[in-house]
């Protein structure tokens, strides 16, 4: 009964994704009806590189009029259009008279073939100009096209069509240009969303469906793109790309009052092409939201386009309502729906097979693989199915290990063998049928030796099964813990939130206090969702080859802690449970600083702590070896969460570690090191303070450079 009691205040207390108002989404909507007259100023484009997608009609054209009249160098990418639209020769023809009107004679004005609805002419267009390697300094991704009436069509691709030409398309040709915009001082990414966001369902079953297409992948894009902001902040080549999402207005174009891809035309669309003749601006004020965003200093992260030649870092994947910044659907900000629309273009497109997410895999939070089970090696099944969504790029660290074959499964059909050989895995790229004989034909030799497996995955569940004969390295504490050769082993416990909250109130916590997701290290926006001061940090971490190696050589410096009694700076606790880090990692957390005066002494973590202060470390471990409370309380937690709980006997190659501030001191508290690690002085900050993050947790992310696999979540005042 407790345990079903915990489970369901876990599952009360999970947060809703965002669900605006109804009336908010019509008002929002509304605000694009806005056709006031609209002048910018002048920019000098000479020598600048761009790219515009849809160039030969309606707002791409007017746009790329006003470029080449500031002086650009512009490249239409257009497909081979049908009769009502302007051919893209004529479309070059015009604009080159616009420059030359202008007195730009030199400049470069070519239109190359690039159709929406065909990602082969898409990588096409995107590998020409990769070739001709030339700085990138706008991209304007405005090509698109409305709703198609009667049954739902789809694309050489097997897509749906409105999905892929107004979203998709453009994902891919943005990824593939990154590092040509990368070269750029200040590029810009400018992205034709719409308005009509708002009037979009947040249901990515929906995307492909044809079912409310065009709002439904407006609002997708929008949050595609932020989500790519975040994460080219965190990449040294990327960060000073801007990338913003506009609403042209509603515009006189074609787009509303022609037919679709040979498609009629419905009522709606003939009704809407009536009132636009009363509401609509034509196609050059509509061109203003884009040209505005590419060139103007407020449209840029700290500066304008022209206003210095040094890299900046880019705004946060902004909305603007014609040029006027405006709040975007609630959705596009948020970080799970962000991570779910990344993970689902991602797999649509295979971008990970494609190397086309290289640098992209953190993107700018932590957590980003979804909740994690973290755990110490040992011997059994090695498990990574607590990832969820795309992983990009799945790497694990095996060490030490009795093998010479390793069986990689996705669900229980679908694998991948790895053979060892010259010290190192090969991949047999062929997938095949395995049953559960199969899995037993695993075969092991005494090698011994110390390997790193990397793959790309774009599965939603991946289980790695070795088959070992690695024993535990660390042993029971003496006294009254068991000597048997398998000791007590727990259930992984998941880095959630609510899961952790609940665990630490029922073990005698005051509800005033409660862990909280931490999305980023580094960005101010994010960190201020958490509340303050954080009286420490737990962070989950991948136990890699590079941080063994470091683990061993800073623990050969150190000597064994034997700190005990009142006089002890922090209550350290030795991990001698299997699996047990996470529970640790809290207990570290609770049991130190700040917060253990928040601690009730007559709850059971109250009188742990009371009984463990005058212990020795192997003593500590004993008493929490063989509390039953403790079990109790960690077992009905580690049955909770977004993943399956797995056995207690599986291995997840992820750690637990504590950061908590003691009197003005970080400490890393680990049960697996020789004792408690004093980092260094941060003053009066928190554990979220700059100087605690530099010296805590950055440390570890930085040591895996192109590592997903982390997760950060802090200690600090409930917000209930």
């Amino acid at each position: 009964m407790e345990a079903q009691n915990a489970i369901a205040t876990a599952q009360e207390e999970i947060p809703p994704m965002p669900a605006p108002s109804h009336w908010w989404c019509k008002m929002q909507g509304l605000k694009g009806t806005n056709s006031r007259r609209l002048s910018i100023p002048d920019v000098d484009l000479r020598h600048k590189w761009i790219i515009l997608t849809g160039g030969n009609s309606g707002v791409g054209l007017e746009a790329a009029l006003q470029f080449v009249r500031w002086g650009a160098n512009i490249v239409l990418g257009c497909r081979k259009p049908p009769p009502h639209e302007m051919h893209p020769d004529v479309a070059v023809q015009n604009l080159k008279a616009a420059a030359l009107a202008a007195g730009y004679q030199d400049t470069i004005i070519e239109w190359w073939e690039c159709d929406m609805a065909s990602l082969k002419d898409v990588e096409a267009f995107g590998k020409r100009w990769l070739q001709k390697d030339r700085p990138l300094d706008i991209l304007a991704n405005n090509a698109g096209m409305s709703g198609v009436l009667g049954k739902v069509q789809y694309t050489c691709d097997g897509f749906e069509i409105v999905h892929q030409v107004n979203f998709l398309s453009h994902v891919l040709l943005t990824l593939m240009l990154l590092p040509s915009l990368a070269r750029s001082s200040q590029p810009r990414i400018v992205c034709t969303t719409s308005c009509m966001q708002y009037f979009g369902v947040f249901n990515l079953d929906n995307a492909n469906s044809g079912k409310g297409s065009y709002p439904n992948n407006k609002l997708y894009f929008q949050t595609w793109l932020t989500e790519l902001q975040f994460r080219m902040a965190k990449h040294n080549e990327y960060k000073h790309i801007t990338i913003k999402g506009v609403h042209p207005g509603y515009v006189k174009t074609n787009i509303w009052v022609t037919p679709s891809r040979e498609s009629p035309m419905s009522w709606d669309k003939r009704t809407l092409g009536f009132l636009l003749k009363y509401i609509g601006i034509d196609a050059q004020q509509g061109s203003l939201a884009i040209t505005y965003a590419a060139t103007t200093m407020e449209s840029g992260g700290q500066h304008g386009l022209l206003s210095s030649t040094d890299k900046v870092c880019g705004a946060e994947g902004r909305y603007a309502n014609r040029i006027w910044d405006e709040k975007p659907m609630p959705q596009t900000m948020h970080p799970e729906c962000r991570r779910e629309v990344w993970d689902f273009v991602s797999e649509e497109l295979k971008l990970g097979e494609k190397q086309l997410l290289n640098g992209l895999s953190w993107g700018g939070r932590l957590g980003c693989a979804g909740r994690v089970r973290g755990c110490r090696a040992g011997d059994g099944i090695w498990d990574a199915s607590g990832f969820r969504g795309n992983l990009g790029v799945f790497a694990l660290s095996i060490s030490s290990l009795s093998l010479t074959k390793c069986v990689l499964r996705r669900g229980n059909r679908s694998v991948v063998t790895l053979t060892h050989s010259t010290n190192q895995f090969t991949p047999n790229l062929t997938s095949q049928n395995i049953s559960s004989q199969d899995e037993e034909t695993i075969n092991s030799t005494s090698t011994s030796q110390h390997h790193t497996i990397i793959k790309p995955f774009t599965t939603n569940q991946v289980t790695i099964m070795a088959d070992t004969t690695t024993t535990s390295t660390s042993a029971p504490a003496t006294g009254a813990s068991p000597t048997q050769t398998k000791r007590k082993t727990f259930v992984p416990l998941e880095n959630n939130p609510q899961v952790m909250t609940t665990l630490l109130h029922n073990l005698g916590l005051s509800p005033t206090l409660a862990v909280h997701d931490v999305f980023s290290l580094s960005d101010p926006s994010l960190l201020a969702f958490v509340p303050r001061p954080a009286s420490a940090l737990l962070l989950v971490f991948p136990v890699s080859e590079k941080y063994e190696k470091y683990r061993r050589e800073e623990d050969e410096g150190l000597q064994e802690y034997k700190g005990s009694g009142e006089g002890e700076e922090v209550t350290w606790f030795k991990q001698t449970i299997r699996n047990s880090c996470g529970l640790m990692a809290l207990l570290h957390a609770a049991g130190n600083g700040s917060a253990r005066d928040f601690v009730d002494p007559n709850s059971t973590l109250g009188k742990l702590l009371k009984e463990a202060t005058p212990l020795a470390p192997a003593e500590r471990a004993d008493l929490l070896y063989n509390s039953p409370a403790l079990e109790t309380a960690h077992s009905a937690s580690a049955q909770q969460g977004d993943t399956a709980a797995p056995p207690a006997e599986d291995i997840v190659e992820l750690h637990f570690v504590a950061f908590v501030v003691v009197n003005g001191k970080l400490w890393e508290l680990d049960g697996s090191r020789k004792g408690p690690i004093c980092r260094g002085e941060v003053g009066d900050e928190d554990a979220l303070g700059e100087k605690a993050l530099e010296m805590g947790p950055r440390r570890f992310v930085g040591r895996e450079e192109g590592e997903l696999r982390f997760s950060v979540v802090a200690l600090g005042p409930s917000m209930d």
